[in-house]
């Protein structure tokens, strides 16, 4: 499709459930790149932990490069925001 249409490399976009080491490896084996969800709970402990440390407010994005040179761009949605506040204040209120 490459040749036929004149297009540049493919681009794969993946939900998280896509998201594994084997699949990840795939795609190094072709001439793509890729955008994919991902989980911080699935990362490594110092990925997570820089992760964790971050002051993320609701609007920034943020990145940190990974091995193999792939990226993670680091958001926070609004309603993640909101639900953090209310279990930060409901925990200080049950203290």
């Amino acid at each position: 499709m490459q040749d036929k249409y004149g297009l540049g490399k493919p681009i794969i976009f993946a939900d998280t459930d896509l998201l594994s080491k084997q699949n990840i490896q795939a795609f190094f084996g072709y001439s793509c790149e890729f955008i994919s969800g991902a989980r911080p709970k699935n990362e490594s402990d110092g990925i997570r932990k820089q992760i964790l440390d971050m002051d993320l407010t609701y609007g920034d994005l943020k990145t940190i490069k990974k091995k193999n040179n792939i990226f993670l761009i680091i958001s926070i949605s609004e309603s993640r925001v909101k639900k953090d506040k209310f279990n930060r204040k409901s925990g200080l209120d049950r203290l």
